[in-house]
């Protein structure tokens, strides 16, 4: 096989279908899909797509909730040189459809849980129906029914984009970051070395696959021929207890929110548990924390730090390491380079606070219709992450700061900019500045802080409603304090000290 072809993801169904023929790769509700299944139907997938004449180059968007059809579809793009866009849920109507219109896909899937979200937002798309958690006669299977075997492959697959995923936008737009199959299959490799999973082993993955996070998860576990069961929406930390012991999952891919609960559980149940592996998002936890875990439930942590442009994680440590270093945030994954730089982005020695910079095979090619956003993010070569590191001798990093001041809440970014711009908008609202404020549940938490016109009268719940109605919910600001006015320079700069430093407290919260 030639080095081309091992780097694409186009015949990668197929060779995993070679490799691990019956075993269950899905568990999906209802739809049980062994690694045969997979390869022949995302094939099917892929020749009904071609037939409505789906081509190498062309989008297709996926407004779909984790699942065996969505894992399809990535995989009959691959065999077509086709992008996804998969699309997050979460964000408000008037963004998704903003992404769309960008985007411009040829057609798109929908699962029937946001189906009503799919009409508000573009009525008009050529639309496949997708039931959600069993195998039915919806759009999908009919569509699946259509496909007789996938069309050859372009010549050039691997250097093809493969996924867009859309960054939340820092000027009020986000951004399309193109990630291509030679990358995907590169990063995969490296996920695999972390997680360690074997044939036949057992991963609850709850992570979302319209996130880095959950894709890097999701294609090295295929690469390893585990056994992945795809936790349902309606989905908790009691589900996910059941799941991990009923099943003998080995490893799981959740939130950390879930771990309060899956402590309670089992000390509550005792039921014998095989996890031997878990994530918990990005590093820096309490100590406390990490050591509660282990010990209550016996098994290890995976602790990540990453970003969308680079297309998977560039860092990660396990739990053992952070209770060593507790502000270390990773150590570089091995298909990277990376270089943390001063001015003119020459490289600090280690000690020293600077922006990290990555490159390698995993990182995004370009922004989407975006050449200039593009050559300033990638400049040099490398990757400007934005982000403020220090390197130790040990190679940890460990994260100072954010330079573009990103929040990062509940495992969702939120630009400051992007809020301020929603909150102006206001015709009671004459300043505001938007920021970040530590928080138990969801590690970071949005506060605003806003001068209203004389004579208005607004309370914190307002404030939120307002964002709610632009943006998506978890943006919008969990505590409001009202100012008379904002600390400026002479220069009209904010002194963002000074609002850092002011108190959270109860009566500034909107919920």
């Amino acid at each position: 096989m030639a080095m081309r072809e091992a780097l694409d993801a186009a015949c990668w169904p197929d060779r995993l279908a070679l490799r691990f023929g019956e075993r269950l790769a899905l568990a999906d509700g209802a739809r049980q899909v062994s690694y045969a299944d997979l390869a022949a139907r995302s094939a099917a997938l892929a020749g009904a797509l071609a037939a409505r004449g789906l081509a190498a180059g062309d989008r297709v968007a996926a407004l779909m909730l984790n699942g065996a059809p969505l894992i399809e579809l990535y995989l009959a793009a691959a065999r077509l040189g086709a992008i996804v866009l998969p699309l997050n849920w979460r964000l408000a109507p008037a963004e998704l459809g903003w992404i769309l219109g960008n985007a411009a896909p040829r057609l798109w899937f929908v699962s029937e849980g946001l189906a009503d979200l799919a009409e508000a937002i573009a009525p008009g798309l050529d639309t496949v129906m997708v039931t959600d958690g069993a195998a039915g006669a919806d759009g999908y299977d009919a569509l699946l029914a259509e496909g007789h075997g996938a069309p050859p492959s372009p010549a050039d697959a691997d250097e093809r984009p493969w996924i867009m995923l859309y960054t939340s936008g820092t000027t009020g737009r986000p951004k399309g970051c193109l990630l291509s199959q030679r990358g995907q299959m590169i990063s995969l490799l490296a996920m695999m070395g972390q997680w360690g999973l074997q044939p036949g082993e057992g991963l609850l993955l709850s992570l979302p696959l319209f996130h880095v996070g959950g894709t890097g998860v999701l294609f090295a576990a295929l690469a390893s021929g585990a056994r992945i069961l795809v936790a349902p929406r309606q989905f908790g930390a009691e589900q996910a207890y059941r799941l991990i012991a009923d099943e003998a999952c080995v490893a799981a891919a959740i939130v950390p929110q879930y771990y309060e609960g899956l402590i309670a559980c089992h000390r509550r149940e005792q039921a014998p548990l095989a996890l031997r592996i878990a994530s918990a998002g990005g590093g820096m936890h309490d100590p406390a924390f990490i050591e509660e875990i282990r010990t209550a439930l016996g098994t290890e942590l995976l602790l990540g730090y990453g970003q969308t442009e680079a297309g998977n994680y560039i860092a990660y440590l396990r739990g053992e390491e952070q209770l060593r270093a507790p502000k270390a945030c990773g150590r570089l994954l091995p298909h990277l380079d990376m270089r943390v730089a001063g001015e003119g982005d020459a490289p600090l020695p280690p000690g020293e606070t600077g922006e990290l910079l990555v490159r390698g095979p995993g990182i995004f090619e370009r922004y989407w219709q975006a050449d200039e956003a593009s050559e300033a993010t990638l400049r040099g070569g490398w990757l400007h992450t934005g982000d403020l590191m220090r390197l130790d001798g040990d190679g940890l990093l460990t994260l100072v700061g954010r330079a573009k001041e990103l929040i990062k809440t509940g495992g969702e970014n939120v630009y400051p900019r992007e809020v301020e711009a929603v909150l102006l908008e206001h015709p009671d609202i004459v300043d505001c500045a938007v920021f970040g404020v530590a928080h138990d549940y969801w590690g970071e938490s949005v506060k605003a802080m806003v001068a209203l016109r004389p004579g208005a009268a607004l309370r914190p719940a307002d404030v939120a409603s307002w964002c709610r109605q632009h943006i998506a919910a978890y943006k919008r600001p969990r505590f409001v304090e009202f100012v008379a006015a904002m600390p400026r320079t002479d220069t009209g700069k904010l002194v963002t000290r000074d609002l850092r430093a002011r108190p959270v407290t109860a009566d500034q919260a909107t919920d």
